[in-house]
């Protein structure tokens, strides 16, 4: 399946690794190479994704870190609506 980033969702990967970039360049590269690690696998298996608190979506929970991306599933499209902190 394609994976498509919202333009929140890229906002919010930008937001998320520049606060981490200023204190830890490492953590930030890490972080940025488990999301992607993630999204692989979201394309293999679509419905890896919990229930999620946006009616109709989904949330990819990022292993290992405390962020989520909610999304959603279009035909054969996955949309990514935001990557966002799992406490939020």
């Amino acid at each position: 399946m394609k994976v498509v980033l919202s333009l929140q969702a890229r906002e919010d990967l930008r937001d998320v690794l520049g606060y981490i970039v200023e204190d830890t360049p490492r953590a930030a590269r890490s972080v940025l190479a488990r999301i992607r690690e993630r999204v692989e696998e979201l394309q293999r298996y679509p419905h890896i994704g919990r229930p999620g608190r946006v009616p109709g979506a989904r949330e990819l929970v990022i292993t290992g870190t405390p962020y989520l991306a909610p999304y959603l599933a279009v035909n054969d499209t996955l949309q990514i609506l935001r990557a966002c902190h799992g406490a939020r």
